[in-house]
């Protein structure tokens, strides 16, 4: 009987403590947990209950899952396609604003044109454009893109067509000035890969790595200021009248899409 009489005080002091302590705030955290709990179970179950039964309507058996991946792979693959060409389109935009920018600001006269071709030749380097005589290209109009950057010019011309030698090309040669306090004029030739080398610069003048080359203006129908490239490095021989420098091109001349084609005023 005592037995039971301690186990009921034991009870009864283990309940007012609880009791006290819920007063005073000592179980507030675990009730909100409880409460979180007990709210939101129910409707996470009944979600998941009924994306089972969505997905089990949906695809009733692995044939069609296996169709219904293909499809959406289908899919990604075609956004990828859309993707790519719209950066394409972005850039393109991009340098044909550049180049209109360029030609209005120098008041020069020109004509769009899209390459549509290139040459396979290894020891060549050209392309053809959707323009011709019929647009008033004609032979040695130079071609440009972005703001103002050279990268050729036409060396045949036909009705609707023409072929442009890149700068590249190993029988490109344009005549070229260096951004320097001597403007040293030079011909820039092609013919190293994808860098130029311009020749004829006079020994005692002073070329520095980072040094902007433009096209000089002393070659019929290409006008002054047009930009080559910069000057990568210098190679200068003691006793030589002249010395060379190895010129980055500012463009990629591999990836050309929309050029402009200057013409000659009439």
């Amino acid at each position: 009987m005592i037995r039971y009489f301690r186990f009921f005080l034991f009870l009864s002091a283990l309940l007012i403590l609880v009791i006290l302590l819920h007063k005073l705030g000592a179980f507030r955290q675990l009730e909100n947990s409880l409460t979180f709990f007990t709210s939101r179970a129910p409707g996470a179950l009944y979600q998941a209950h009924i994306a089972d039964e969505h997905l089990q309507n949906e695809f009733s058996s692995v044939s069609e899952l296996e169709v219904a991946y293909k499809n959406l792979k289908a899919g990604h693959k075609d956004y990828q396609t859309l993707e790519a060409r719209f950066r394409i389109l972005e850039e393109e935009n991009l340098s044909l604003r550049q180049q209109l920018g360029f030609i209005q600001k120098n008041k020069l006269q020109s004509v769009g044109a899209n390459v549509v071709g290139r040459n396979i030749d290894p020891v060549g380097n050209t392309i053809v454009l959707d323009r011709g005589s019929r647009d008033g290209v004609q032979i040695d109009s130079p071609i440009i893109v972005e703001g103002g950057v050279f990268v050729g010019k036409v060396m045949r011309v036909y009705e609707q067509t023409s072929v442009v030698r890149l700068v590249v090309d190993n029988q490109s040669k344009v005549a070229a000035t260096v951004l320097n306090q001597d403007r040293s004029i030079g011909i820039v030739e092609g013919g190293l890969g994808i860098s130029l080398q311009m020749n004829l610069i006079p020994q005692n003048e002073e070329i520095s790595v980072g040094d902007t080359v433009v096209t000089s203006g002393l070659e019929a129908n290409i006008p002054r200021g047009l930009i080559l490239g910069i000057v990568q490095a210098t190679e200068k021989e003691p006793y030589k009248p002249f010395q060379k420098a190895i010129v980055t091109p500012s463009v990629d001349v591999n990836r050309l899409g929309a050029v402009s084609v200057l013409l000659s005023k009439i």
